[in-house]
């Protein structure tokens, strides 16, 4: 244990029994006894932790040269492109990414794509007096008038 043989155990035993007395060697032994226990648990718990962060580690040592072994090279060439991606750009450039911006607009509009022309195709109508169906917007004068 400590290094403590048999009898040096048993002479520290005999002197705590006189120096405490009887009655209070047991609470005594019981609570030295939760106190390894839980010095015990305690030293488990931080050796637990340690080698799981050691083996975190690790891992993530693993997946960063596997990384490097499988894009190493498309990662140079992305990192390589990526200055480039970031470079501010010019009116020319500008002004064709507005002219494509229009056109597509156009297209959509021309298209009857666009979000107010599909409401306006999809409004509901009510029938007239004599059972004609009204375009919404005539069913609404006839309410409002």
């Amino acid at each position: 244990m400590f290094g403590i043989g048999t009898t040096e155990f048993l002479l520290i035993m005999v002197i705590a029994l006189i120096v405490l007395g009887p009655e209070k060697l047991p609470q005594i032994a019981r609570s030295v006894g939760k106190g390894l226990s839980e010095l015990k648990r305690m030293s488990t718990e931080l050796q637990r932790t340690i080698n799981l962060e050691v083996e975190r580690q690790e891992h993530q040592e693993r997946v960063k040269e596997a990384e490097k072994e499988l894009f190493g090279e498309k990662k140079d060439e992305a990192q390589a492109e990526a200055p480039q991606a970031d470079a501010p750009k010019t009116d020319d450039q500008r002004a064709a990414e507005q002219m494509a911006t229009e056109k597509a607009y156009a297209s959509a509009v021309a298209a009857n794509t666009s979000p107010a022309a599909e409401e306006t195709q999809q409004a509901p109508t009510a029938p007239d007096a004599a059972g004609a169906p009204l375009s919404a917007s005539a069913s609404n004068k006839d309410v409002t008038a």
